[in-house]
């Protein structure tokens, strides 16, 4: 499914990580998951920085839709990413007595009062830029029973290159493991073209071919682009030939601007 249409019509239990670094994707795809749901009668719930909060408003004012009036009417609450996720840690490590007090009191209110509710959360980010990967995965989980228990659609977002080799050495691997679907880039059918050009100039067709359908059902719990899924196969099954595809892309994709400019 596209990104787009898997952001303006999440179903429930939905749970949605987006990894970039274009900032300007990052507010272009929050603010269709919260507009969509604002202009379709649903509630929001945004935890994000002071920056991405202004951003956000910004850019659904720009769609026609008035937070004021939205925030009146309760059907979308803003919250600190920072000062929420202080709340949750006990020994470097989020505790569930203290997300459901301060985060499942949050969803519960809003569930009590809109039958269909949204949430959108940087909490994970924050703790990922901080290196603590452990404690990330332990939020993802929390937020993941939460879900079961209220029936809500969630999107998270991390700030991090999906070409990057570093990320395939366990992490981004991980993160999808929490999550229902993956949104890697704005572009499916580039990364497509760029992924199976790299992977057939070293592997091959025939084996591309075969790694792609191998990858598909390997990743079938967590939808995705079948390039990205091919990706993290390769990392897995044969890492070297993975870093060596990873390379080669964004090799291409440093040259592909000066030479096409």
């Amino acid at each position: 499914m596209p990104w787009r249409n898997l952001l303006t019509q999440p179903e429930a239990g939905n749970h949605i990580v987006q990894v970039c670094r274009d900032e300007a994707f990052l507010v272009n795809a929050v603010t269709k998951f919260v507009g969509a749901g604002l202009q379709g009668g649903d509630a929001s719930i945004v935890i994000a920085t002071p920056a991405h909060r202004l951003a956000f408003v910004a850019s659904l004012e720009q769609q026609g839709l008035s937070v004021q009036n939205a925030k009146a009417e309760g059907k979308i609450k803003f919250f600190d990413a920072e000062s929420l996720l202080s709340g949750l840690m006990v020994n470097d490590m989020p505790e569930w007595k203290a997300f459901e007090k301060h985060v499942g009191s949050l969803m519960r209110e809003m569930k009590s009062k809109h039958k269909n509710v949204r949430a959108y959360g940087e909490m994970v980010n924050l703790l990922w830029q901080k290196n603590k990967l452990d404690a990330a995965v332990r939020l993802e989980e929390f937020w993941n029973e939460l879900s079961r228990q209220l029936d809500f659609s969630l999107l998270c977002t991390y700030s991090m290159d999906g070409l990057d080799p570093e990320v395939y050495e366990g992490s981004l691997e991980r993160i999808c493991k929490c999550h229902t679907h993956l949104i890697p880039t704005e572009n499916y059918d580039l990364l497509e073209i760029v992924v199976k050009k790299a992977t057939r100039d070293l592997l091959g067709p025939k084996l591309t071919d075969a790694i792609g359908r191998l990858a598909e059902s390997r990743h079938s719990n967590t939808q995705m682009p079948s390039a990205q899924a091919t990706l993290l196969f390769l990392s897995e099954k044969l890492p070297l030939s993975a870093k060596k595809i990873l390379s080669r892309i964004q090799m291409e994709r440093t040259v592909t601007p000066t030479t096409s400019g």
